[in-house]
């Protein structure tokens, strides 16, 4: 045979590269293979965004674009990235379910109202069971925290996971005003006739469990909050209390002046827990003693800004609506020290809402009482049937939801609008329930929403009555 024509036999790196090459397209083969496998029969390999446009990596829970079909894209990634190198497994399907719910609900879910409905007792409304559940939420908790126990909640779901549909809006309504008349006719509300009031949290009779004198000491705030309140002919008054802790820095007022006049407060200590109780104590008890002696609004400001300023620590101070409703000319006198302005809405006026900005004074507490007594200027406000005034502190103004955004004082304007042909008590359970949906159940500071409403509707008709006592 010629030299030019015999076979030239492979040298011993050459057929070492072939059977690396071969060795190692077989393990690509059988990678792929496994790969398909797991994306194939795997629930952990299968799990996509809400929104069906990504997959989510088992093992990193990175998104990876899938708009059309997650097995192709899917199964690149895996064999290119090797996410599961070094014997990492892929993680449990409840966190992977958990983080699907988590992004849809910080996304797009943002904006989806059904998903987000909480009932007066804190329990969340499960949209495509319509259920409720109680979450694992503790008092104070922060958005995203309640992000994630919804999130958790839904990962458990069947009819969720299943590509179930919501429940239409309409329905779900329908059962979040159920509850919302159940939690009104609990016999231990402590409701007093025409006067609704919510405690969210612990009861009264719990805190003294909790510690000693000072805690002890403090639960007489609640009471003293909680005592009963004078019918007010021709109104209506509502007020929601919801303390962040077990006990809270704000306090309300309704007290008798006699001659159908009453003195009317809204306030917020600043700081919340035992400190801001012990001084809501101080401050109630100088509050009666002073009304005991003047039905003055301008004296009952400058005397009560004197007696708190002794019990406030530095840099403490007590921001307060104040004002004294006159029943038969339905005549309001008030004003803001330190406080936000009182809204009033009406149905059957234009414009439909109004803010009062006049009536201005100091924070209590914060300026000597002979600058003090100088910067108090009352406002007189006539008030009409069918006005439903609200005052609040800033506890649901500064509720925050996943995205770290404020509920704020135009959404909480836009609450009482909503609710303003309601009658008081539905109102105030509305613009609570409102405000604690957004903020995913559960406020961040301590929160009170005081209602009055001058001529309420009717029970029995729904019409605003004339001078209808409540």
């Amino acid at each position: 045979m010629p030299w030019f024509s015999r076979k030239q036999e492979p040298s011993p790196e050459e057929l070492a590269a072939r059977a690396e090459a071969e060795r190692k397209a077989a393990a690509d083969a059988e990678l792929k293979r496994r790969i398909a496998l797991a994306l194939e029969k795997d629930p952990a390999h299968r799990v996509m965004t809400v929104d069906g446009l990504h997959w989510i990596c088992p093992y990193t829970l990175k998104l990876i674009p899938a708009a059309f079909g997650f097995q192709e894209a899917a199964a690149e990634y895996l064999f290119r990235e090797r996410p599961f190198a070094g014997g990492v497994k892929p993680k449990a399907l409840r966190e992977l379910l958990t983080e699907r719910w988590r992004l849809h609900l910080s996304g797009a879910g943002e904006f989806e109202p059904r998903l987000r409905l909480f009932g007066p007792d804190g329990r969340w409304l499960n949209p495509y069971t319509g259920q409720w559940q109680r979450l694992p939420l503790r008092t104070g908790v922060t958005p995203a925290e309640a992000t994630d126990a919804i999130a958790a909640a839904l990962a458990e779901c069947r009819e969720a996971n299943a590509g179930g549909e919501l429940l239409p809006l309409e329905r779900l309504r329908e059962i979040e005003a159920k509850a919302l008349r159940e939690h009104k006719e609990a016999p231990d509300e402590a409701k007093v006739v025409g006067v609704t009031k919510r405690i969210s949290g612990r009861r009264t009779e719990e805190l003294g469990k909790l510690a000693g004198g000072d805690l002890e000491r403090a639960k007489g705030i609640l009471d003293k909050m909680l005592a009963e309140m004078p019918d007010i002919p021709g109104f209506g008054l509502a007020v929601h209390y919801e303390p962040q802790e077990q006990i809270g820095g704000d306090f309300f007022a309704c007290l008798p002046l006699g001659d159908d006049r009453y003195y009317l407060a809204v306030a917020d200590v600043a700081g919340h827990g035992v400190q801001g109780a012990l001084i809501v104590v101080a401050a109630l008890k100088a509050l009666r003693f002073i009304i005991g002696e003047t039905s003055d609004l301008v004296q009952i400001a400058c005397r009560l800004n004197e007696s708190v300023k002794a019990d406030l620590l530095h840099g403490q101070f007590i921001t307060c609506w104040m004002g004294i409703l006159e029943a038969g000319p339905r005549r309001l006198t008030h004003l803001c020290c330190g406080h936000t302005p009182l809204a009033i809405a009406n149905p059957r006026s234009e414009p439909l809402v109004r803010r009062i900005a006049g009536g201005k004074a100091p924070a209590l507490g914060m300026m000597a009482p002979a600058l003090f007594n100088r910067a108090v200027r009352p406002i007189v406000t006539e008030l009409q049937p069918g006005d439903l005034a609200m005052q609040y502190t800033d506890g649901l103004t500064e509720s925050k939801n996943a995205a770290q955004e404020e509920f704020g004082d135009l959404r909480a304007i836009g609450a009482l609008v909503g609710v303003c042909d309601r009658a008081y008590d539905d109102a105030v359970d509305r613009i609570a329930a409102d405000a604690r949906r957004f903020a995913l159940g559960s406020f961040q500071d301590d929160v009170t929403i005081l209602l009055l409403q001058c001529d309420p509707p009717r029970p029995d008709s729904g019409e605003p009555g004339e001078t209808r006592a409540i």
